[in-house]
């Protein structure tokens, strides 16, 4: 397993040589945090729907709880059931099929910088369109005039509340080597 980790240096090859030789189910251990890992439809299934009662999400040392303190992401039992009704109206297909040429556009917007030959960190990239996303399909407000000159303080914000992508690098994510679609 190992091998394959280092020789490719992708947490996707490391899930995918632990989900081969270790099972469906296991935690990978690391200093900041240990996340539980299941593979599947029927384990996502049991998660998220068959016994989601019996998990917990709020973690009070988690630096998003501290920030946060209360909120759709943080709390559990009836209290998460009330704030998630709140947004299921948004999350339906319906609610969602009107703002895909708006994702599009977003996508196209953010890839339009992008040079042929030119590596990327697709972290990065798809945090900047899923950003651009929220604020103009459900705030209404087009963030991209603010992008260049607030990233910073975003990327600093997702420093400080989220566990690093890949044990090996902190900043580790998928790079790719941008191409027009005509050059395969």
């Amino acid at each position: 397993m190992l091998k394959g980790l280092a020789r490719d240096r992708s947490l996707l090859t490391a899930l995918a040589l632990m989900r081969q030789h270790v099972g469906r189910a296991f935690q990978i251990t690391m200093p900041i945090f240990s996340p539980p890992v299941f593979c599947g439809p029927a384990a996502s299934r049991q998660i998220l729907v068959d016994e989601r009662h019996k998990l917990l999400w709020r973690n009070e040392s988690d630096p998003v709880v501290d920030l946060l303190r209360q909120g759709v992401l943080i709390v559990d039992g009836d209290l998460h059931d009330e704030l998630r009704s709140y947004m299921e109206p948004l999350l339906v297909r319906r609610s969602v099929l009107p703002h895909i040429p708006a994702f599009w556009n977003y996508t196209d917007q953010v890839t339009q910088s992008w040079a042929d030959g030119e590596t990327r960190n697709m972290l990065v990239e798809m945090r900047k369109v899923a950003l651009l996303i929220l604020m103009g399909t459900l705030f209404d407000v087009d963030f991209s005039q603010d992008m260049q000159r607030l990233w910073h303080c975003v990327l600093s914000l997702l420093e400080y509340i989220s566990p690093p992508v890949d044990p090996m690098a902190r900043h580790a994510a998928p790079e790719i080597r941008a191409s027009h679609p005509a050059d395969g």
